[in-house]
Parts: structure tokens; C-alpha cells; sequence
């Protein structure tokens, strides 16, 4: 289960169209991460969007523990996994459709539906 691509804590697995978290290093298990989506969990700007903003309130994820509080008391995760997140995803959209993640999602301003199945299938 090799990852094909990687940015800090998140993998993408493509024999399960995975993009996963896990924090730990010399994980004896890394095929098991913490945090997964599917990629076909990820068809419209809108999903990506939910996405991304649930990563972001994930509060165990963060180094800095429960320092890691904003305004409003809340525990966030750091602002760098949100950003290698997407950094892992615009690798896949290149991989896959040859634009970056802003050309795939919203190009324009508008929202379009992906069929990340279809697009995996043409590249094996």
C-alpha cells in the first residue's frame, strides 16, 4: 500500500482513492490512519469546502494541544494541516486532470461535479 503522494501528516493512497492523516512517525500501521476521506467524498467545490472546514475544527490534531485555543475558546487544529491537505489534493487534481485544484473546483467562480472513479480508472 504504497502512498503515491504526501504532504506533512496526509497521504494519498490511490489503490483505496484515500487521502489520509496520521501524525505518527514510524506508524507500525499506516494504512489505518487517524482521519481518511474518499475521494468520492470530494465531487463539488461545496463538498471540499465542508471538508476543509471540518479539518480545520479537528482540535486533537494540534502540536500545541489545548494552547492551541482562538478567540472563542475553541481547540483548532494547526493552520499548516489544513494547507498540506489541500497541498496533497491539488497534487491529485494535476495527477488525474492536469489543473490545479482551483482549475478543478472553481475555475471562474464555478462549481463543477468530479468524477474522481472515472478519472482513476483512465490513468490505470
Amino acid at each position: 500500500m504504497d502512498t503515491k503522494f504526501k504532504s506533512g501528516c496526509w497521504s494519498y493512497f490511490e489503490d483505496r482513492m484515500l487521502i489520509a492523516f496520521n501524525p505518527e512517525k514510524n506508524d507500525l500501521r499506516p494504512e489505518i490512519p487517524i482521519y481518511g476521506v474518499k475521494l468520492d467524498e470530494l465531487t463539488t467545490s461545496a463538498k471540499l469546502l465542508d471538508l476543509i472546514l471540518q479539518v480545520q475544527g479537528k482540535g486533537r490534531w494540534s502540536q500545541n494541544g489545548k494552547e492551541a485555543e482562538n478567540n472563542y475558546g475553541q481547540w483548532l487544529c494547526d493552520d499548516y494541516q489544513v494547507g498540506d491537505f489541500i497541498q496533497v489534493l491539488d497534487m491529485i487534481c494535476r495527477h488525474y486532470m492536469g489543473k490545479n485544484i482551483q482549475g478543478v473546483y472553481s475555475a471562474w467562480g464555478k462549481s463543477f461535479e468530479i468524477d474522481w472513479d472515472k478519472l482513476a480508472s483512465k490513468q490505470r
